[in-house]
C-alpha cells in the first residue's frame, strides 16, 4: 500500500511532537530562539547583555571606532536610558543596515557605544 505525502506528513508531525515531549527542555528550546531575536529597546533597564558571544564597545558610534572593551555574554554594563543614536549603519546579529546604537559604561568606567541590535536589556 503506498502512503500518501499527506499521511508521511502528519505522521513526521506526529514523531516530531513526541520527541519534544520526550525530552525536557526540547520545548522550551524554541522560546529562547525566539526570545534571542530580541534586543534592548533603548536601555529600558538601565543595564544591558550582550547577545552575541562577545559585545564591542566602542569609543563612538562608528564601525571602525576604537573598542574600548570586548564584553562576554555572560556580564552586563550599565547602560544611558534614552541615549540612543543613529550612527554608522552595520550588519550583525540577525540584522542588516541598523544604525541604533546606545550608550554603554565599561567595566573601567568610561562611556561608549553598541550597536544595539547585539545587545538586550538586562534584568535589574
Amino acid at each position: 500500500m503506498k502512503k500518501s505525502l499527506r499521511s508521511r506528513t502528519v505522521a513526521s508531525l506526529a514523531a516530531a511532537a513526541a520527541i519534544s515531549l520526550a525530552i525536557p527542555g526540547a520545548a522550551n528550546a524554541a522560546d529562547h530562539s525566539a526570545k534571542s531575536a530580541s534586543f534592548t529597546d533603548g536601555c529600558a533597564t538601565g543595564m544591558v547583555t550582550p547577545i552575541s558571544t562577545w559585545g564591542q564597545i566602542r569609543e563612538f558610534a562608528k564601525n571602525n571606532a576604537r573598542i574600548l572593551e570586548a564584553v562576554p555574554n555572560d556580564q552586563n554594563r550599565v547602560c544611558s536610558p534614552n541615549s540612543t543614536v543613529v550612527g554608522d549603519p552595520y550588519k550583525g546579529c540577525g540584522y542588516n543596515r541598523a544604525n541604533g546604537w546606545i550608550k554603554v559604561k565599561t567595566f573601567g568606567g568610561q562611556w561608549g557605544w553598541v550597536a544595539m541590535t547585539c545587545w538586550d536589556d538586562a534584568p535589574f
